[in-house]
């Protein structure tokens, strides 16, 4: 994946230095390449640059550039611009553009020219070997994914449901804006809690202060009144507070313009509004302004923000902080800080706003209070439609308890109801519901059902349209339809390229490829293993990639491609541990004995020793020191050894038995072999055997059963098999003319004859003249 990221520069002409001739800096540019992210730097000529490093700091230091001040610097996952600086030093003046890169990576960097630039590449740290790594996101894909437990599946904060809580949630909060300014003046002003005239008492205030000659306080607060109801624009009170600076009536004003923009969603604002407002240590109205700057921040997601101005709202003194607190603890995963939270500031949710509510309803779904959650739920869905969004979504929920308490018919048939009711989001979020509680069935025409549902709400444009793309590819893997399952992952990235959820797609997809290979390797499906690994681009899971690397070279050495499996065996060695490892190397062993290549063979083989001194494999790396041993044409001493079990380690005992001249003792080996071959339904091997049994017959002076033996041979061979049946044959003339049976030997010679032409090379010369081959006799 190649990602150009942007052109992230903008220069206001306030130059750092004032050197027309020098160069300027004309891009800064950031990209995304396979292994690497590049900072791409373009001048407008040759540029004296040095690249420096400390730590995760990195300095490029840039001499005679010209630069006005930057900003919107580019950044990526493995660096971010910090700055651009300028100092001196004896040789003159220079910029410092400072980067912040991943800690522990590699950097690089190199210039070319034309126009001139200079590239930072900056590559992710090593990844650690897989023989030290215990693979725990595997684990994560499971519990979240694939086979998650029922309290997970249903967990308002995961999958789908975290998308229909957080529109839940726009909803709800619309309750929290009816007279959310009222507090601060009462605290400003001094007034008691719930009187309900605090801009008639701030008039008041206002008048005292010009009467007593205050006019900065009188002006600042006449202007925070006026924009209160409704007859000035937030420009002008932002004026009118620096005219007339007062502490005190300062902060509330801008607590006023922070609430002004928090009600029309402008939080950026709203939140610098809100600082301002909670400055200074003898401030009625910190612990307030503090509250709804940090409750700007949740509604941003931004969690641990929150948290931290929440805790400081409380040390100020403002109580309404702890049920938020609460809210942030159960969405942040920190169950039993959220729990004595909710116990302490309100433990039946008595009192509390509609987003306080939903979250002390979700903390007792997630302790599994389900009653008292089903409960709190319904109280919430009372002052909504029932056929609404909130309506449904809060119906749903209610399923949701009923699943996890083990009531599956009940939530079935709620969901079911739901379904078959609604259009649109809600149509969506039934059908989910219910897609979910087939999913965690288990049962494969559950699991089928599933994924149907699962597939409609992907292919449409609902809000969990690109988030249930992760249950559709979750249920393609564990129903084993792993084709259908790429597919979905194709159609993800082509429709979501951006989507936040490419990191849990990418670990499904490699769960995806994993289990699809093995499938493949368990069914015997060689060649399928080898296109997959080559014509999917999908990596496989972190911590099983050498055993990937092993299953693929063995599938590999099936195919006979053994330069192909030698790399990935030798990938297999250099990543694997335990057993992974021991078998890759036994396995590199015979193909280079299979590539004949004996040098590499017993290196390999020597290592294995060093490495495994000891383990269960004596019998197999004897079997293997045997057939070096035979590749390197030591035929004597293979002679000698007992053969391992099976008709091949027979075989080439008989072999080298008959090579080293032991004619006698190589016969009843080539029978054995043929035997077993016979029993293993190798009817190729076997008829291999019984003609290298005849030949050792033949030499040994043996005809009659020579002849025999060639013509049990030919009873064993293919009809394409003319090279071998054509020496049989000539063998077999050649017994019967040593034995004196003339007919016999007509008859084997005529056999040969209409083979034609289909003759081994060796037979050539006999065939031109059939009548001479009396002569070859």
């Amino acid at each position: 994946m190649r990602i150009f990221l942007a052109i992230l520069i903008s220069i206001i002409s306030v130059p750092l230095w004032s050197d027309v001739q020098a160069a300027e800096i004309i891009a800064i540019r950031a990209s995304e390449q396979d292994d690497f992210h590049r900072l791409t730097l373009v001048f407008s000529e040759k540029v004296d640059t040095d690249v420096s490093r400390k730590g995760d700091k990195l300095f490029v230091r840039m001499r005679d550039i010209r630069a006005g001040v930057m900003n919107n610097f580019p950044s990526t996952g493995f660096f971010k611009v910090n700055g651009l600086s300028r100092g001196s030093d004896p040789s003159g003046v220079f910029a410092t553009l400072e980067l912040q890169v991943t800690q522990g990576s590699v950097v690089r960097h190199s210039v070319q020219s034309g126009p001139f630039r200079l590239m930072v590449d900056v590559y992710p740290p090593s990844a650690p070997e897989e023989k030290d790594y215990e693979d725990k996101r595997r684990t994560t894909v499971d519990d979240q994914f694939l086979k998650p437990h029922p309290s997970k599946l249903i967990a308002f904060n995961d999958s789908w449901r975290w998308v229909y809580r957080n529109k839940a949630v726009e909803i709800l909060k619309a309750e929290l804006y009816g007279d959310p300014v009222s507090g601060a003046f009462r605290a400003v002003l001094g007034l008691k809690p719930g009187d309900d005239k605090f801009l008639e008492e701030a008039a008041k205030a206002a008048s005292e202060h010009g009467k007593k000659g205050e006019h900065g306080k009188a002006g600042a607060l006449s202007a925070i009144i006026d924009f209160t109801g409704g007859k000035t624009a937030p420009p002008e009170l932002d004026t009118a507070l620096r005219s007339n600076p007062d502490p005190l009536y300062s902060r509330l004003g801008y607590f006023v313009l922070g609430d002004h923009f928090e009600r029309k969603g402008f939080y950026p604002e709203a939140a610098g509004k809100f600082t301002r407002a909670s400055e200074g240590e003898d401030n009625p109205i910190k612990g307030e302004a503090l509250f709804r700057k940090a409750r700007i921040h949740f509604f941003e997601r931004k969690y641990a923000e929150a948290k931290e101005l929440f805790r400081a709202s409380l040390q100020a003194g403002y109580e309404g902080s702890g049920i938020w607190l609460a809210n942030t603890a159960l969405i942040k995963g920190e169950i039993e800080s959220a729990w004595t939270l909710y116990r302490e500031n309100a433990s039946s949710g008595a009192g509390l706003d509609s987003v306080s509510r939903l979250s002390l309803a979700d903390m007792h779904l997630t302790r599994g209070d389900y009653a008292e959650a089903r409960r709190i739920y319904r109280e919430i869905s009372a002052g909504y439609p029932a056929d609404g969004f909130m309506g449904v979504f809060l119906s749903l929920k209610e399923g949701d308890t009923l699943l996890a308490e083990g009531r599956e018919k009940e939530a079935l048939h709620l969901y079911i109801g739901a379904k078959g009711r609604f259009t649109g989001e809600e149509w969506a979020m039934a059908t989910l519901s219910l897609a979910d509680a087939y999913y965690l069935s288990g049962e494969a025409g559950q699991l089928e059902e599933a994924e149907r549902l699962y597939g409609a709400v992907a292919a449409g444009g609902f809000a969990a349209s690109e988030i249930t793309a992760l249950k559709l590819l979750s249920a393609r893997i564990r129903l084993g339809k792993f084709e259908d399952g790429y597919a979905s992952f194709k159609t993800f990235n082509g429709r979501y390229p951006l989507s936040i959820y490419r990191q849990d797609m990418g670990l499904l997809s490699s769960v995806l490829f994993y289990e699809w290979m093995d499938s493949l390797y368990k069914k015997g499906d060689h060649l399928a293993v080898v296109k997959l690994f080559l014509d999917v681009p999908l990596s496989a899971p972190f911590g099983k990639k050498a055993e990937t690397y092993l299953k693929v070279g063995r599938s590999c050495m099936a195919e006979g491609l053994r330069n192909e499996a030698v790399n990935l065996l030798d990938n297999a060695v250099k990543l694997g541990s335990g057993q992974v490892v021991e078998e890759a190397m036994v396995a590199l062993i015979r193909v280079y004995i299979e590539q004949k290549d004996t040098g590499s063979a017993e290196r390999m083989l020597k290592a294995f020793r060093t490495k495994h001194p000891v383990n269960g494999r004596a019998a197999e790396i004897r079997e293997l020191e045997t057939l070096i041993a035979f590749e390197k044409g030591e035929y004597e001493r293979v002679s000698r050894e007992k053969p391992a079990n099976g008709p091949e380690a027979v075989l080439m005992k008989a072999e080298s038995s008959y090579r080293a001249g032991k004619t006698d003792q190589s016969i009843p080996l080539f029978e054995s072999a043929a035997n077993g071959f016979k029993a293993d339904g190798n009817v190729s091997e076997a008829s291999r055997s019984l003609l290298k049994s005849a030949d050792a017959l033949f030499e040994a002076g043996k005809f009659a059963k020579a002849a025999e033996g060639y013509r049990r041979a030919i009873g064993h061979m293919d009809e394409e098999e003319n090279a071998d049946r054509s020496w049989a044959l000539y063998r077999m003339a050649q017994c019967y003319g040593r034995l004196g049976r003339a007919d016999d030997k007509a008859a084997a010679l005529k056999e040969l004859e209409a083979l034609g032409g289909e003759l081994a090379p060796w037979s050539d010369a006999i065939m031109k003249d059939p009548a001479g081959i009396y002569g070859y006799l």
